[in-house]
């Protein structure tokens, strides 16, 4: 049995991946009454209500329980909402030259909060769905208009795919949607800007989100890198090291998906933009896109971008390009900046 780093014996809510589902539930149901287990997904559970001694029962069940992972935290939004000039990431002569090119026909999905379905740079392009039950964030809102605002209300709220549909999943739940779900609504791109505090390993989530890629690849998710870069992670390989590993999540860490640095608008990483490398020393963030106000901003573009890179492949051969593919056509087609060649800031 793996387990994160997890090392207080007083955790009283965990996230566990199991072998056995049946196995599980029924030692569960016999010998470990009190203990509340919620399904989370495909072999996955959240069991709260444990006490030192049950967390020492946990551990001790490698027969059944494959991974234990942390579940007790709340995603945060990682931006200060500011103005934002589409022109640094040379989306604006994307527009002017190919006007067609506006990501027409697919569908962003943008996971933390619904965002304002009375937006006038959003209206008649939003998918519904039970998600929108809560209030809309101005958080929300800003990062759907950054990746598809029509430009309604102004030339600085057109988007990157300004023609694209638009819906909302909420990032209550730090597991990874179910892929059926998503293909339900169309989407092709995700964007997830938000962060929980420094993690550097692989864990419950990073797993989920990279067999939710494989199974769905035509589903590219892209990560905030998190606004943490002068932190120090207390924890893990790089534990004590000031500025380095200082992704805002372990789900950051996956390798399917991408994870987007911020840098200013000379192309200079800025100094909140948190950095890699991941625990096991592979470059993340992947890349940097302007956004001098947080990271949530560079995901946001480069969310939109890609659903220009789907759509310029669709129209030219039929079909939808696999996420790799179009993570692959971004790197390579990324100006080089900061210190030469790959590096773990940008």
């Amino acid at each position: 049995m793996e387990s994160s780093l997890i090392s207080n014996d007083h955790v009283s809510e965990v996230l566990l991946k199991v072998g056995d589902q049946d196995e599980f539930l029924h030692w569960v149901r016999n010998e470990h009454p009190d203990w509340n287990v919620k399904a989370m997904g495909h072999l996955l559970y959240k069991v709260s209500g444990l006490t030192p001694s049950s967390w020492k029962v946990l551990q001790s069940a490698h027969n059944m329980i494959n991974y234990i992972d942390r579940a007790d935290r709340v995603a945060r939004e990682e931006t200060v909402l500011g103005d934002f000039d589409q022109s640094v990431n040379r989306v604006t002569s994307v527009q002017s030259l190919f006007p067609d090119l506006n990501g027409d026909g697919l569908t962003l999905s943008i996971k933390e909060k619904p965002f304002n379905v009375n937006d006038l740079d959003l209206r008649g392009r939003i998918k519904l769905n039970e998600q929108f039950d809560e209030p809309a964030t101005p958080h929300a809102t800003f990062m759907a208009t950054l990746s598809a605002g029509a430009g309604n209300t102004s030339s600085f709220a057109r988007g990157a795919a300004w023609a694209s549909m638009v819906t909302t999943s909420d990032f209550n739940r730090l597991l990874p949607d179910e892929g059926e779900s998503l293909l339900n609504l169309e989407v092709t791109v995700q964007n997830h800007s938000y962060g929980v505090g420094l993690e550097n390993y692989y864990g419950i989530e990073s797993s989920e989100y990279d067999r939710e890629c494989l199974e769905n690849p035509s589903i590219l998710h892209v990560f905030s890198s998190g606004n943490q870069g002068m932190g120090t992670p207390t924890t893990g390989t790089y534990a004590g090291l000031p500025g380095w590993a200082n992704l805002t999540g372990q789900f950051k860490v996956s390798k399917n998906t991408l994870s987007v640095g911020s840098s200013d608008r000379f192309g200079r990483v800025v100094s909140m933009s948190s950095r890699g490398p991941a625990h096991d020393g592979r470059v993340k963030p992947e890349l940097i896109a302007f956004g001098d106000a947080g990271s949530s901003e560079a995901a946001a573009v480069v969310s939109g971008i890609s659903l220009l890179v789907q759509q310029d492949y669709k129209t030219l051969y039929g079909e939808l390009p696999d996420a790799a593919l179009v993570k692959s056509i971004l790197l390579t087609g990324a100006q080089d900046t900061g210190r030469p060649h790959v590096d773990y800031e940008t």
